[in-house]
């Protein structure tokens, strides 16, 4: 876990105060209003209005802020339009998984295969694949589990097998390719280099790395001392209570 995922995590639970405060605000407005017409059966006195008003707006900010941040932070240019997909695929790995790969670009010309970071999909190289498609034949794929590829029945992920998840999508390559990774997608090519070195010069004419490590990212990362620090205690723990919660965190993460 990095600083930027403390962060991405601390701001999940903002979101959720935020819809918790207007989920609150609503029903104690419900509840003074019942007990205020218990109490005065005229009308003589209303629920203040304040609260209703306080619950509205943060609920509709909660579910609809979204849209006012994108006429805040987006930007003009088809370079930032909706990030679409291609035509592609399913093909089944070595160990049960089946991964979703693309191709764009000439058949026959030289191969650029991208592996994405985790959490992400292959739709983050929309830019890359429409520009770099002029000149290379680009593959693109999405790591089991993530976008349209699934995972191996057992459920397991390790570097290892998708090291030999990259080797299946670079199967499909018409002669070298050049590995390109980023972030986890860096340390998957990193591996399968390291447990295929006779593909390296043959199978694999280059390698390109992008914002990636050969080490644990908790090291490499912003205040690697303070989370090398708390990874044992804290972060472990703290990731395997997101496994075990799984659907409750993809609530979280659509909600923020």
């Amino acid at each position: 876990m990095t600083f930027n995922q403390l962060l991405v995590r601390l701001f999940n639970l903002v979101s959720l105060a935020i819809l918790a405060a207007g989920v609150w605000l609503i029903v104690d407005y419900v509840e003074r209003a019942r007990t205020i017409r218990a109490l005065f059966p005229d009308g003589s006195h209303h629920a203040p209005l304040e609260l209703l008003g306080w619950g509205l707006g943060l609920l509709a900010w909660s579910f609809l802020g979204g849209i006012g941040m994108r006429f805040v932070l987006g930007r003009g240019g088809d370079l930032h339009g909706p990030y679409g997909r291609g035509e592609g695929r399913l093909i089944e790995a070595g160990d049960g998984a089946r991964l979703w790969v693309e191709a764009h670009g000439d058949a026959h010309a030289p191969a650029l295969i991208l592996t994405h970071g985790w959490g992400l999909d292959s739709t983050v190289w929309r830019e890359a694949k429409r520009e770099l498609s002029r000149r290379y034949r680009v593959i693109v794929w999405d790591l089991p589990g993530l976008g349209r590829s699934r995972l191996a029945p057992d459920g397991k992920i390790t570097l290892e097998r998708l090291a030999e998840n990259l080797g299946e999508v670079l199967k499909l390559a018409d002669g070298p390719a050049v590995l390109v990774g980023h972030a986890m997608g860096g340390m998957i090519v990193q591996t399968f280099c390291r447990r295929h070195p006779q593909a390296l010069g043959v199978q694999v004419a280059g390698v390109v790395l992008e914002n990636t490590t050969a080490t644990d990212p908790v090291r490499t990362t912003f205040l690697a001392t303070l989370l090398g620090a708390i990874e044992g205690p804290v972060l472990r723990p703290l990731l395997r209570l997101e496994i075990a919660a799984s659907p409750l965190m993809r609530l979280v993460n659509w909600q923020s």
